[in-house]
């Protein structure tokens, strides 16, 4: 599938059609979440172990909860056992359900993003693939003043290739040519 993304059409600071959001560019928005961590509510990163241990408890049935929930809302002495009345843990699952929302909603943002990288990827490898297999044809006659950058390419393809190989070992043409 061909590549959507042109330079002009994506570029951060190009003029956006009237009654559209203006586009941000990487470090705009690299700034903005690293200030948005710290107004996030008890934000913090566990380690794997301390991950592992939340489990069970972190992902009880939605009917057990609910079934809890309504138990400790009904016995009048339920914050004298665990610390919470049964009306602050219906606001802590409704919280809960809150946070699973925004969630979902930067999982759906997050693939969108990697997705529009993945396209500009594709559109700038294709592109250094396309002038390799230009420069691999014209060097030799047409343009042998950019045959060292022809050969810079090739012998860069060639160490990703076959996992940096040594020099006097035989070299193929490149990528295209497999």
């Amino acid at each position: 599938m061909p590549s959507t993304w042109t330079r002009d059409s994506q570029a951060p600071h190009s003029p956006a059609a009237p009654g559209a959001p203006r586009l941000v560019d990487a470090e705009t928005l690299l700034t903005g979440l690293r200030h948005l961590q710290q107004r996030i509510p008890n934000y913090v990163h566990h380690t794997p172990q301390e991950a592992r241990e939340m489990g069970r408890a972190a992902h009880l049935d939605e009917e057990f909860l609910n079934a809890g929930i309504h138990a400790g809302t009904v016995w009048d002495e339920t914050k004298q056992y665990i610390g919470w009345s049964g009306e602050e843990m219906r606001e802590l699952a409704d919280e809960t359900r809150r946070w699973d929302d925004v969630e979902r909603e930067l999982r759906v943002m997050l693939k969108g993003i990697g997705d529009a990288n993945r396209e500009r990827k594709h559109t700038l490898g294709t592109a250094v693939l396309m002038l390799y297999m230009v420069l691999r044809r014209t060097t030799k006659y047409d343009l042998p003043h950019m045959r060292p950058y022809y050969e810079e390419m090739k012998t860069a393809w060639l160490r990703r290739k076959r996992g940096g190989k040594k020099k006097n070992e035989p070299e193929g043409d490149g990528p295209g040519t497999e």
